[in-house]
């Protein structure tokens, strides 16, 4: 296969490789699931790099579908709500110290604040506009006691633009560009040392080394959420999602997080990716719901 040709011998640049492919389309899988295909959405499984990866598009203003950050007050399992909302795909959020690794929002009302030793960290926040269209910044700020990500609240006051936050991503591609180290180097000291001292576990393994990623991606106005099979360290996950041609792209939680659930025809939701771990209870996950139809809204408003 021409994306892993020579780089186990060492024979070829990797990034050259990468450079060289990521014009190649991405193709709709022959399986796709109808019932998310029926809203506009496109669901495939491609492999760059060596990277297996379940890939679902969505497109502003074409998918019939609404991208969104959902909060669940309790933690619960992806699966559990696609279920509930309904919703056509569900992945993984952000996870860290039994609590999201960043703030959380969603319809412009803050579900949840990270505290300032989470902001500290500065990790980069995905963020969902009015117009549906995604977007990711630092959305840093300057305090006389230290550089930390703003709060979400200050986020929103300042961005009337924005509908939904979801804080504690990491950078694995920014303006087409990989980003090498994407954790940060202060950051993962602070990870590590929080773990052992507060938790008395080594991180150099899971986020840190090699694992399953959830990845969130633009290209110009679209976005991708994407899950792999594989696992794989971050440079590598940053390889992959760069040869499909992103412009943009951070990580959520990996390992026992990393899942993706779609709706099929049958209105059944099912789990994509190589279901090696049980499924982890998170407060967070990024969800697409279907848009409510013209009669709902007649109906919710009275008319």
């Amino acid at each position: 296969m021409i994306v892993g040709a020579g780089v186990g011998a060492g024979l070829v640049d990797p990034l050259e490789i990468t450079d060289a492919i990521a014009a190649i389309p991405i193709q709709p899988s022959k399986k796709d699931e109808q019932g998310i295909r029926a809203h506009g959405l496109d669901y495939m499984v491609e492999e760059r790099e060596g990277v297996k990866m379940h890939i679902l598009r969505f497109i502003p203003g074409i998918s019939d579908a609404r991208f969104g950050v959902h909060w669940s007050d309790e933690k619960a399992r992806a699966s559990d709500v696609a279920r509930c909302l309904p919703a056509l795909a569900v992945v993984n959020g952000t996870f860290f110290d039994d609590k999201p690794l960043g703030s959380a929002a969603s319809d412009r009302k803050v579900k949840y604040e990270a505290p300032e030793y989470i902001r500290e960290l500065r990790r980069a926040v995905v963020y969902v506009r009015t117009d549906g269209t995604v977007g990711f910044d630092d959305f840093i700020v300057k305090t006389p006691a230290s550089t930390q990500t703003m709060k979400a609240a200050d986020i929103l006051s300042q961005r009337d633009d924005i509908r939904d936050i979801l804080g504690g991503a990491g950078w694995l591609v920014r303006d087409g560009e990989i980003v090498k180290g994407s954790l940060g180097e202060e950051a993962e000291k602070r990870v590590k040392r929080h773990a052992l001292e507060e938790h008395h576990f080594s991180v150099d393994g899971g986020a840190l080394g090699r694992s399953k990623r959830t990845v969130v991606a633009t290209k110009g106005t679209e976005a991708y959420l994407i899950v792999t099979d594989s696992e794989v360290s971050l440079d590598r996950a940053a390889m992959a999602v760069k040869a499909l041609g992103m412009d943009n792209a951070v990580f959520l939680d990996g390992g026992g997080s990393s899942e993706m659930i779609l709706q099929g025809a049958d209105g059944r939701h099912r789990r994509v990716d190589d279901a090696g771990e049980k499924e982890r209870p998170m407060h967070t996950t990024i969800v697409l719901t279907a848009k409510p139809k013209v009669e709902d809204n007649l109906k919710a408003t009275g008319k």
